[in-house]
This record gives C-alpha cells, sequence and structure tokens, in this order.
C-alpha cells in the first residue's frame, strides 16, 4: 500500500538556567488514501527505506547501537547493529535487502549482514560523508571532501584490490602534531596534497625516495580538519585527519 512519512520534530528549552536545549523527533506513517495511522517511530534520527519496502533503518543518537533495523509491515525491531551512531553519516541498503552498507566520518564504512547483524568487510579509507549504492548493488559511491569515491560493493567479505591496499596504518588521529602514515607503494615518488575542510590545498609535496613511513608534521596548523591526499601512482587515497592540541 501507499504511505506517507511524516517527521516530527520539536525543540524544546528549560524555562530554568541555564536553559537546556533538547528535542523530539516523531516519525509517523499514514496510510495515503485514508490517512489512517499505520505506526510511529520516536526518538530516532533520519530514516532509510529498503528497496523491497522490506526495511526500514533508523539512526539513533547512541553510541553503542546507532541503527535499528525494523521490519517495516510488522514494525518490530529487526536488529541492532553496533556501531557509534554520533558519528554516523550514512546508512543505504543493497538492492536485496539483505545487506546495508554504512559510513562514518571517522574513516570506515561498513557492509553489514542484516540476518546476522555482522559486519562482511570493512573500507578505510578516510572520513565518509554521503553513501548510495548503483541500483545493480556492484559498486558504492560516497565522497571524502571535494573527492567522489566509487568502490566495488564486496558482500562476501573478500578483499577490495588496488588502492585501499597502498596504506597500511595512519596515526595518531587525531593528533597534535605529527602523523604517522605506512605505506606499501611500489613507486619511487609519493606526493601529497593536504586541504583544509573546505577544499583549499595548503601545502603540496613530493617525495622521490621510495619509503614505507610518511611523517607529516600539522604542529604549524591551527586546530582544524584537513585532508591529506596520497598520490601512489594510478592510486590515489584521501585521508581525513583530525589536529587537536
Amino acid at each position: 500500500n501507499t504511505v506517507i512519512i511524516a517527521t516530527e520534530y520539536r525543540e524544546f528549552v528549560e524555562p530554568e538556567y541555564p536553559h537546556n536545549q533538547y528535542f523530539t523527533l516523531r516519525h509517523n506513517i499514514y496510510d495515503f488514501n485514508t490517512f489512517d495511522s499505520l505506526g510511529t517511530f520516536i526518538d530516532k534520527a533520519y530514516y532509510r527505506l529498503s528497496n523491497t519496502n522490506k526495511y526500514i533503518a533508523f539512526k539513533r543518537l547512541d553510541p553503542d547501537y546507532g541503527v535499528e533495523i525494523y521490519n517495516y509491515l510488522t514494525k518490530e525491531l529487526v536488529q541492532k547493529l553496533f556501531i557509534n551512531g554520533l558519528t554516523l553519516t550514512g546508512i543505504e541498503f543493497s538492492p536485496d535487502d539483505k545487506y546495508i552498507v554504512t559510513t562514518n566520518d571517522f574513516g570506515l564504512m561498513r557492509i553489514w549482514d542484516i540476518e546476522t547483524a555482522k559486519g562482511v568487510y570493512d573500507y578505510t579509507d578516510g572520513g565518509y560523508s554521503n553513501l548510495d549504492i548503483t541500483s545493480d548493488g556492484k559498486f558504492i559511491i560516497t565522497s571524502i571532501g571535494r573527492y567522489l569515491l566509487f568502490y566495488p560493493a564486496k558482500y562476501g567479505g573478500s578483499t577490495v584490490p588496488g588502492k585501499t591496499e597502498i596504506i597500511k596504518t595512519i596515526y595518531p588521529n587525531p593528533t597534535n602534531g605529527i602523523v604517522n602514515i605506512e605505506l606499501d607503494c611500489p613507486n619511487s615518488k609519493i606526493q601529497y596534497d593536504i586541504y583544509v575542510a573546505n577544499a583549499v590545498l595548503i601545502k603540496s609535496s613530493v617525495i622521490e625516495n621510495n619509503i614505507s613511513l610518511l611523517q607529516i608534521d600539522l604542529s604549524n596548523y591551527a586546530n582544524a580538519v584537513y585532508y591529506i591526499r596520497i598520490n601512489c601512482g594510478n592510486n590515489v587515497l584521501t585521508y581525513k585527519i583530525i589536529k587537536a592540541d
């Protein structure tokens, strides 16, 4: 049946000092023809309806279980995903509704098996902002900074070849100065660029020697969010780095 989902947002301010603010969210589902209420979801953030209308998933502002998946028809809870909802930036279902993909701004995109609520593959290239899946389910589309990225969807948990293999580890993040990036780059020349959050280039450097550890010093930069873009041959990766003293 055809339905309408209406989201109601209310904000409140306590009258007594210090005048704390809080809000409530209600997602009301109505029959399109009769306007009869078919159910209400309370205290959930944004939602995503699955492609076959089997599920509806909600972001929750919960540091432990940030995603709840419900049966769309019965409104019964199906799964909770163990993920920090405070950093969540995207939720998307695979075309067959067997998997769900999540992104956050701390460098993790994960494919989950809905039946088991277990992660089957992680992508760790940087802080992801947006999320979509192609209609055939073969590719996941996301963005880091101003860059649009396409990834092969690995629902079976196999590895993603190519560009995600050139960086082994990046630490510490957040940092108060030095960022260490462990590389596995076969090229003798590595280029890296540093951007601020509004995509303005502030530094570009080329290293001719074949190195396994790239150290970038952010000590003289202001506390902010930066994007480090590393070019190793045909492989280009962008990482979100937080500078905080």
